[in-house]
């Protein structure tokens, strides 16, 4: 007897709900118009990312098809969203290399996950944003000045020597199949290890390659830290 009013009010607070959630996307997915800026049109409840958070394509695919799309259309900028989030969509090269340099204290929030307190290691550069990432922006700045970056080129050289002999070796040993995203993995993280730290990662002769699983683990995402 009491049951039925009960779930009828708990219908009414679900449809409540429901509408207020696409009240909200509704109103979000009107941000780029506001500002007069082309936009690709997006989907509830997954913005403009729903084949890549449905797991039917990679990101990568998915933001090539955006891509390719806005130079479709002759975008040089567009606006898209990360579910409800609007983020801004970069296609002209000339823009982007203003953005990188000479504008880049305008653009200090690229809407990364990161915890710095329960999961310091996702704290790093890509992800910070606001005030942090600033101060660490222009910190790294100085690193990869011309005369730095000249004086970087014998150690990349060598961790190149080091991938070539190693895929010698496996080409020697027989005709197995070959995980390429792990062999430049490794010669990513030998490169940057050696350059900017002076550390020998090792990530083609260490057996446990541990810097290639901290490194991993600072950058893959799975669906979890997406939707944050």
């Amino acid at each position: 007897m009491f049951i039925l009013p009960l779930l009828s009010h708990l219908v009414i607070v679900i449809v409540f709900l429901i509408l207020v959630l696409i009240a909200f996307y509704k109103w979000s997915f009107l941000y780029w118009k506001r500002r007069n800026i082309p936009f690709l049109e997006p989907s509830i409840p997954f913005g403009s990312l729903m084949n890549m958070l449905t797991r039917k394509i990679s990101r990568i695919e998915e933001l090539t098809m955006m891509y390719n799309e806005c130079k479709k259309r002759g975008y040089k900028h567009c606006g898209i969203w990360q579910l409800a989030d609007p983020t801004y969509f970069v296609v002209d090269l000339e823009l982007l290399k203003n953005i990188c340099i000479k504008d880049f204290e305008h653009f200090a929030d690229r809407g990364f996950y990161f915890n710095e307190k329960d999961d310091p290691i996702s704290a790093h550069l890509l992800s910070l944003d606001g005030d942090r990432w600033k101060t660490l922006r222009k910190q790294s700045s100085t690193i990869f000045s011309g005369a730095k970056l000249k004086g970087m080129f014998p150690n990349v050289l060598a961790c190149a020597e080091s991938l070539e002999n190693y895929v010698a070796s496996l080409v020697e040993n027989g005709s197995q199949p070959v995980n390429v995203k792990d062999i430049a993995s490794s010669f990513a993280v030998d490169s940057v290890g050696s350059s900017t730290l002076g550390i020998k990662c090792r990530g083609f002769t260490d057996p446990d390659k541990k810097f290639i699983h901290y490194s991993k683990q600072a950058l893959e995402t799975d669906r979890k830290s997406q939707l944050r």
